[in-house]
This record gives structure tokens, sequence and C-alpha cells, in this order.
């Protein structure tokens, strides 16, 4: 609860202004020393000794300050008594990196006086003048200070670590017990429940899970706030914030609580590097900072791995710690407080399950721990995930930790060729519910890489790629909790999809082969060919029957098959859909690898699914299954065909419109653009030709009324060559990101484009959006009152690429004459800038090229553009021209 100290701090000291200044320059100068001398700590990660030692030269400094004010101001010499300065939060902690905020509060009697008063305003006034620190501040009496105790928890848990800096300890003591007696009295639930669910929702907040690929180093899952909470529980709990009581009340183990006490250096650590690099306070480890840090950690590259990438493996690892012993740690505390009913993690009642197990709010113990009972018979471990998937709970830390005191009966061939072992992997591989979390578990164990050892190679695997989110690992765990969540709830929000999987035969199958589908990511570049074969050689090796081991291989050899055709291809080409039949040519097979692409792409992270990529796939899919079922799946416009389309524009057309206007747009039509468009489309569009003139030469209309996360964006205008890239070069000057593009010229000299946009966040246009400006621009360049350039300049953002991922994914140009009988397919692979699309598109019409098609894709490093071209006389690319084309191309790309 912080004040504003101007509306209760009336005066100010009377300073010499040049002392002030020299005092203050000194004390940034002290303050620049302390930042710079972080750094030797860094590539030793003794995290904790350089946020101690940060903290108190910060110390150092404030009393310096307090001390200077109180010799330069005779009215403040008695100040000591009647005022305390306090360290509060993580600077109260002792915590400090080098642009932490510097968090105070600021005790005053009930009725202070004008020197004191001055004292502090003064104080504060020095504060704000010091180079690049954030300050928090409350001033309070003391009676105030504790009030936000059972209202707000933030500011509850900043008192719960006080440290005097000056003035009156006592003041500062007062505080601190009734803090105490409060959180540990009559708001103690309200404290543990509070901080338990602020817990959960930050988490959620900030990607619930350790693994992201940009992770943030503090608030994120197995971030140092998980640490801190864990201090401020035990303060609640038992009495002391000190982390060594969890060691003295059983909670955790020695080992345990060193392993904390070291990730805790480590993060510190990165932190540290990550504040030195931006020269302010960052959390959020953006892929753009990752080398830096690796730089300033001591990691080098080298053949196999970058920097980062090693980096990053690390604090994984150390992240893994925290977040697995600090949940450990709270759930043993609220277990052991009689203080709570019951306990707020563990209320319900124990459950006994059979002779060995016992349930226990939602997670599965075993009744007397004891390892040598698993190892007298080793699928008693593999039985015990088993056990806990069929009952819908979790496996206990406890427990965890038993299991892992196996791995010398489990990493053994005769474990993994076990048939009582496969039996029971495939029983937790069918389950429609539970099979995420089992295998989470049993990852985050080390019994999946016992049983199959090809996981070891994926353990905290980074691959930096601005697309995945997470490492491989996760990810590939994160499928199954898609294809769960897809059975479960899915059919509100895409029933086409949750109706196929719930007509999958093999859930087994399918979830290994989720399971197991970037399995080749550990060898490598080429990861699907050598997925599959790693694949075969595991079933094989399970004992899965052959016909089994061929589907999951196939399912892995496809994998991102449908992806590609989907959004890379046309859709309207029967040459395609054959292509993709002649794949996959079975449907039971075709339906699981639907549903694999679609977990594939929702677990690579917020933002890489869109309604657009799904109804794209979702076309994929159901042609693909007329086609195996006989029919035809792209029907030819014949004579019959034309006069139902006819009729069908004429029922949803206004009176406005003649059947004349209706018959002479349709025979000016191409057969694509007849057999791809609802009549509802091609009569907005009738009306938008027919609303052009001189005066407005391009017709636009936005279409957000569909309920997907995406605009459609239709133009109409006179087919004047370079329209299309006038077009991309308009929407990218605003901030539009155009997702795929559809192109269509009539016999009368129109073109129609039909454009699929979103923001730069992925969000659809902002409803009843405008583009009066942008069409006033193009009317400007269409009369040649001004240049492209002119009209539609692109800001420039920053690159977020580094040097070291080029290298990794170069650049290309792709133009292939043998995929389509009627046109050149041009496939553009390039790390995305603004302007990209308009820098293309131009260079295609200074060659004289039509553009009927575009498909824009983002996919790992960069996105993949591709187009559909002829000449304009509409007939493919000679070899010469393609030549040409793609060396220009290259050129405005590097």
């Amino acid at each position: 609860m912080y004040q504003n100290p101007s509306k209760t701090i009336e005066f100010q000291l009377d300073l010499n202004p040049e002392h002030r200044r020299e005092f203050l320059a000194e004390c940034n100068r002290s303050l620049q020393t302390a930042r710079e001398k972080q750094s030797e700590y860094i590539s030793e990660r003794k995290g904790r000794i350089a946020a101690r030692e940060f903290s108190n030269a910060i110390d150092t400094m404030l009393r310096a300050m307090c001390e200077w004010l109180v010799a330069n101001s005779p009215t403040s010499t008695n100040i000591t008594s009647r005022i305390a300065i306090v360290a509060q939060g993580g600077y109260g902690r002792g915590q400090m990196n080098p642009f932490s905020d510097i968090d105070l509060l600021i005790l005053m009697p009930d009725n202070p006086s004008p020197g004191e008063q001055a004292f502090v305003k003064s104080l504060l006034y020095l504060l704000w003048d010091l180079n690049k620190v954030e300050l928090g501040h409350a001033t309070k009496r003391v009676n105030e200070a504790t009030e936000c105790v059972g209202q707000d928890l933030d500011s509850t848990t900043a008192l719960l670590e006080l440290r005097t800096l000056f003035g009156s300890d006592a003041m500062v003591e007062k505080v601190r017990k009734k803090v105490a007696s409060l959180v540990r009295g009559s708001y103690e639930k309200w404290f543990v429940v509070s901080k338990l669910n602020e817990s959960r929702n930050r988490k959620e907040k900030f990607g619930g899970s350790i693994y992201l690929l940009e992770p943030n180093v503090k608030e994120g899952e197995g971030g140092l706030r998980d640490i801190h909470s864990l201090k401020w529980l035990s303060y609640a709990l038992l009495d002391s914030s000190d982390l060594d009581v969890l060691v003295q009340r059983d909670v955790l183990q020695q080992s345990e609580l060193e392993a904390l006490g070291e990730a805790m250096d480590y993060l510190l650590s990165v932190r540290t590097a990550l504040h030195l690099s931006e020269a302010r306070k960052i959390d959020a480890l953006a892929f753009t900072k990752q080398p830096l840090v690796a730089q300033a950690l001591g990691y080098e590259s080298d053949t196999i791995l970058l920097a980062e990438e090693k980096m990053m493996k690390d604090y994984y690892l150390h992240a893994r710690f925290i977040d697995r012993y600090s949940l450990k740690a709270t759930r043993n505390i609220t277990a052991k407080s009689h203080k709570l009913v019951g306990g707020v993690l563990d209320a319900m009642r124990r459950k006994s399950l059979n002779d060995v197990y016992f349930i226990r709010g939602g997670v599965l113990f075993q009744k007397r721990p004891d390892a040598s009972w698993f190892r007298k018979d080793p699928t008693r471990v593999m039985e015990a995930f088993r056990t806990a998937v069929l009952a819908g709970v979790q496996l206990s830390e406890d427990l965890k930790q038993t299991l892992e005191d196996c791995h010398d009966v489990t990493d053994t061939e005769a474990f993994r060729t076990s048939p009582r072992c496969r039996d029971l992997f495939m029983e937790i591989m069918a389950q429609k519910s539970g099979a995420g979390p089992t295998l989470h578990a049993m990852h985050e164990t080390g019994i999946l890489a016992d049983y199959m050892p090809e996981f070891r190679k994926l353990f905290c695997l980074v691959r930096i790629d601005h697309y995945h989110r997470y490492t491989v690992d996760e990810h590939l765990i994160k499928t199954l909790y898609e294809l769960e969540d897809l059975y479960q709830t899915g059919a509100e929000q895409r029933p086409e999809l949750a109706d196929e999987a719930r007509q999958v035969k093999r859930y087994d199958l399918l979830n290994l082969s989720l399971l197991l589908h970037d399995i080749g990511k550990g060898e490598g570049h080429g990861h699907v060919l050598r997925g599959a074969v790693i694949s075969q050689k595991m079933t094989q090796r399970m004992g899965l029957p052959p016909e089994d081991q061929e589907v999951v291989r196939q399912l892995i050899l496809q994998h991102l098959k449908m992806v590609h055709i989907s959004q890379r291809r046309d859709l309207e080409d029967p040459h395609v859909i054959a292509e993709m039949a002649g794949t996959v040519p079975d449907l039971e097979l075709l339906r699981m690898l639907y549903i694999l692409t679609y977990c594939d792409t929702r677990a690579v992270g917020p933002g890489a699914w869109s309604d657009w990529k799904g109804m794209l796939l979702s076309d994929l899919y159901r042609k693909t299954v007329l086609y195996l079922q006989g029919t035809n799946p792209i029907p030819p416009m014949d004579e019959a065909a034309r006069e139902k389309l006819q009729d069908d524009v004429r029922s949803e057309a206004p009176a406005s419109i003649t059947d004349t206007e209706i018959s002479q747009f349709l025979n000016n039509a191409s057969p694509k653009y007849l057999t791809t468009l609802p009549p509802a489309k091609i009569v907005r569009h009738i009306e938008l030709q027919k609303s052009t003139n001189d005066e407005n030469p391009v017709a636009w209309h936005i279409d957000d009324s569909h309920g997907l996360n995406y605009t459609e964006i239709t133009t109409v205008g006179a087919d004047v060559r370079g329209l299309l890239s006038m077009l991309c070069g308009a929407l990218s000057s605003k901030d539009i990101n155009i997702l795929s593009l559809q192109a269509f010229s009539t016999k009368d000299g129109f073109a129609i484009d039909v454009f699929q946009v979103t923001d730069l966040r992925g969000n659809p246009l902002p409803h009843g959006m405008r583009l009066d400006r942008v069409k006033q621009e193009l009317t400007s360049v269409l009369q040649k009152k001004k240049t492209a350039a002119q009209a539609f300049p692109i800001r420039k953002r920053p690159q977020s690429i580094g040097r070291d991922v080029a290298v990794v994914k170069p650049m290309q140009v792709i133009l292939n004459n043998d995929e389509n009988p009627d046109y050149t397919i041009l496939e553009v692979k390039a790390y995305d800038r603004p302007g990209l699309l308009y820098d293309i598109t131009s260079v295609c019409n200074e060659q004289g090229y039509y553009i009927h098609l575009a498909m824009i894709t983002t996919e790992a490093y960069r996105v993949v553009d591709v187009f559909y071209i002829t000449d304009l006389e509409f007939n493919k690319l000679s070899l010469a021209q393609t030549k040409k084309l793609r060396v220009s191309l290259e050129e405005i790309l590097a």
C-alpha cells in the first residue's frame, strides 16, 4: 500500500545545492562500482553471494545518505529516535540484483515534526536522483503499517522481511512482532490459502511449465519466486523463514535443501547477467538475451550445441529442482500444520487403495516407503504409474524418490523387454485421461528414460527455435495433454476434431506416436526419417505386434505431411488431394494423423494454433476422406453445376443486383473461383465490383463477423499491374499480419483479392476497424500521385534472430514447375521482417508475374511463403525466368 509522500510530507531540508550535487555524484559512483562488481561473481555461479553483496552496498549507501542529511541539517539531529528507514521485500531479504527495486518502509511518529518530514522528503529526493534506480516506498505510522494484513497479500509478504537501515529499531521491532502475531494467528489461514492460490495463478500466467524456451527467471514455474513463497509459508507455519528449518522439521532432506541452494545460486546468477545485459530490471530470459547471458556465465558453443543451448539445459535442471522440492516442502509443511484444519493441500482424509498404496488429497503414497519392495520385482515400478493413472491421482514426492532409488533394476534390458512392463505401459497410454501427467512423472523420475533410453538425448534438449515454446521432451509430453483436452472438452471449441478423436480405435498407439513423434531430434537434423527408424527399433524392443509397430512408424514418418500440405498447397488442386491420399491410404491411419497433427501444433505453444490453420487442416482431411471413399472431393463446374450456382447466388442477392449482372459476373469468373467461393461471398464481390469507379478504383470489405480468430479483408478493383503488391504494402504499413491470400482475375479486367489477416499478436483486427486512410493512399498511388514506398512506409522493428541461428537455418528460394500443371510454385523460406511479403510480391510484379494464390506460414525460425504464379499470359515460368526470379529474390532476402 504505497502512499505518495508529497501528500503527507510538506517540508524539505535546506541543503547546500553544490554539496548535494557532489554527494549525489559520489553515491552514483558507488552504485556503479557495486553493479560492475556483480559481474565478477557471475561466471562462478555465486548468485547468492552476489545478491547479498549488492544488497550490502545499497545498505551502506542508504545509511551514508541518512548520516549526510543529519550532518548537513541541524534541525534533524534527534531524528533517529522517532523515525525508521526500513528495507522490506526482496531488499529486506538481502537479495538484490543490479537493477532490483529498492523497496522501503518509512515509519513515522503519530505527529511528525516539520524537521522529521523534511528529512524523509529530502532522503526520497536523493534516492529519486540516483541513476537507474526504481524506488518502491510506503510512509506510514507504526499503527498503520500492519493494516494490510488480511487485506493485501503483496504488502503483507513485504512485511515478513524487515531490516532496520537507519533510525529506531524499537519501532521496527514493534511492527515485526505485530505482523508475526497476525500471520501466525488469526490471519494464518487467509495468508496460506491466498499464497497458494497466488502461486498457482502466477504459474499459469507465466506459462505453466518449467521448460519454456523463454522462461521468466523470477515469476515462472521453477523460478526464484517459488523459493520466496516457500520461505513465506515457512514463516507462517514453521515460525521461521530460514530454510534450514525445513531439514530440522523433517520437511526436506539435507541433500534436497542443498540442491535448492545451488539452484538459487544459478538462477540469481542468470538474473544478474540479465540485468547487466539490459542495464535495467528484466526477468524474461528472451531468445535475444540468452547468448549474452550464456557468454557472461562462461559457456562456449561447440559443433553440437550453441552456448545458449547449453546454458538453457542447465537452467532447466536447476528450475526442476526448485519446482520439485518447493512443491514437496509445501505439501509437507501444510500436512504438518495442525493449526489449519487438516492442512490446506492435504485436507482430504487418507483413503486406502490396496495393501501397498493409499491416497490423500489426490496424491498416491506408499504405505510403507520401501525401495526394496520394488527391487524384488521391477515391474512394480511400472505398475505404480499404472495405479496412479487408473486412480486419477499424482505420485507423491516421497514415492517418486523411492522409485528414483530403483534405477539399478529399471535401467536394464530385462525391464525394457519385459512383456509385463509393455502391457502396463500400453495400458497407461490407452487412457483418455491422465496419460499426460503420468508420463510427465515417469520422465521427471527418469523411469521413462530407463524404459526408453532414446529419451535421454531429449532430456531438457533446447533448440533455439523462435516457433516452439518448450524443450523437445516437454513438447512431446504436452501433446498427450492436448489429446486429453480435445477428448474431454473439445466438443465445444473444435467439434469436428473432437468427433474424430472419439472415433479413434487405438488410443494407446496414438498416444505412443505423440510421445515419439520428435524422438529423432536427439540425433540432429532430418528428425522425421531418423525418428521413424528409431521408433521401429523401440517398438520392436517393447514387443509390440508388427502391425502396431507399422502404425507408429507411419504416423511418425508422416507427422509433418498434413500441416505442410494444408498450409503450403492449393487444396482446390485435385493433384494435392491425390498426393495426400496416396501417402496415407488407410482411413483409420488418416484419422489418427489428423488428430496427431492438431495435438502437435497445439503443443508447440500459445499462438501456434489458429482457426485459420484449423480450417485448412480440416479441409484437407475432409477432401482426403472423400477421395479415399471414391467420391470426387472437388467436383467440376459443369453446366448443371453452373446453373445451380447461379440460382444459389440469385437467392442470396438483393434486388439491386439483376439477373444479367449475376450471369455476366459468373461468365467472367475463372473455374477455380466458381468452385472455391460460396454464393454469399460471390454476391459481396458483385456489390464491391459495382461500387468501383474512377474516384474509388478499389473497393474494400472487412469481415470480422465469423467468430474466428482472424479477419478477412476482400478487395475488388481494376486488375492493374502491381495491384497485389501495393495491397500487401498497404496492409503491412498498418502492422497487419497476412496469413494467406487468394487472388482471382476476371475476363473483364477485375482483380478479386481475399486476405486472411490478424494483428501482430495473432488476434483479429479490432471490431469496426476502418481502413479509410489506407484506401486513400492506395488511390493516390493508382492515380500516380504517389509512389508505393511514399504511401506505405514499412516501420522497422527490432531483429530477433541471432547470427548463430541464421547459420542453422539459411534462407531458401525454391521454384517448382513439376508439381502443378498450371502454375509455377514459388516457395520462400526466410526470417520474418516487416515488409517481407511486400518485397517478394514487388519482385514478382517487376518481372511480370501474376500471383494467383499465396500462403503464409510461421515455421520454426522463419516464415514459409508459398506462391502459385504464372506470367501475364497465364503460362508457367520458363527455366530462364525461374533462374532470374531466384537471383532477384535471394538478393532482397540477403
